[in-house]
C-alpha cells in the first residue's frame, strides 16, 4: 500500500474492513502498531468498529457522536481538519458514495479504495423470501443497502411484504436502499448501532403488541 502515511486521515465505516485493511498493510510491510508513531490518524464511523479497529491493533483516534456522514464531517472539522487534508477511505466495492461525496465537498481530498466486496448468498436469501411468503417471518432486520438488494432480488421487485412483517434498518442509508426498493421500514435504529436495530426491533415489538 504505497503512499499509506501521505494521508492525514483514514476513515473506517465499517468492521468488515478491518480484516482486509490489516491484510492490505500486512502486505506492505505496516504493523498497525506503526501507525500509532506516525501522523496519521483513523476514524472509525462508530463504537463496534472502533472496537473492531482496536482488537486487530490499530490505534482509533475519532469516533463521531453521530454516526453518518454529517457526523464524520463535523467531527473531522473540529479536530483540526479542513480543506486538502488527504483522507483514505477504504470501503466495500457497492458502497454508498455519501461519505465521500460530502467529505469531498467539504473541502477533503478523498482516496477511495476498494477493500472487499459482499458477495449475495443467492440461496439462503430464496429461503428467506421463502419463509417470510410462508408466514414464518414476524420481522427482518437490515444492517446495510447490499443485504437489502439481496433479499430484494430474491422476493421480488416491489413486491410487497405481507401484512404484519416487520421492517428495521440500521441507519438511514440502509433505510433509502429498502424504500427504493419498495420495502419500507417501520423503525430505524438510534443509534446506527446493531443495539439500536435491537432497540428498534424492541419498538415496532411494543407497537405491534399493543395495536393502534
Amino acid at each position: 500500500m504505497s503512499g499509506f502515511f501521505d494521508f492525514d486521515w483514514v476513515v473506517v465505516t465499517s468492521a468488515r474492513t478491518v480484516e482486509p485493511l490489516s491484510e492490505a498493510l500486512s502486505s506492505a510491510g505496516i504493523s498497525p502498531a506503526g501507525i500509532g508513531a506516525s501522523s496519521l490518524r483513523i476514524c472509525a464511523v462508530g463504537p463496534a468498529t472502533a472496537a473492531a479497529l482496536r482488537e486487530a491493533g490499530f490505534p482509533v483516534h475519532l469516533v463521531p457522536d453521530r454516526f453518518r456522514a454529517e457526523g464524520i464531517v463535523a467531527a473531522l472539522r473540529e479536530e483540526g481538519g479542513g480543506r486538502g487534508l488527504r483522507i483514505l477511505f477504504p470501503r466495500a466495492e457497492e458502497g454508498s458514495d455519501t461519505i465521500p461525496g460530502e467529505l469531498s465537498e467539504a473541502g477533503f481530498s478523498v482516496e477511495v479504495v476498494t477493500a472487499y466486496e459482499t458477495a449475495p448468498d443467492e440461496a439462503e436469501a430464496a429461503r428467506l423470501g421463502a419463509d417470510v411468503a410462508a408466514g414464518k417471518i414476524d420481522l427482518l432486520t437490515f444492517t446495510a443497502g447490499s443485504a437489502a438488494r439481496s433479499f430484494a432480488a430474491s422476493w421480488g421487485a416491489r413486491r410487497s411484504l405481507p401484512p404484519g412483517v416487520g421492517v428495521v434498518a440500521i441507519g438511514p442509508a440502509t433505510a433509502g436502499a429498502l424504500e427504493r426498493l419498495g420495502i419500507p421500514p417501520q423503525e430505524i435504529a438510534d443509534p446506527h448501532t446493531l443495539e439500536g436495530v435491537v432497540a428498534g426491533a424492541e419498538r415496532w415489538a411494543r407497537a405491534r403488541t399493543q395495536g393502534p
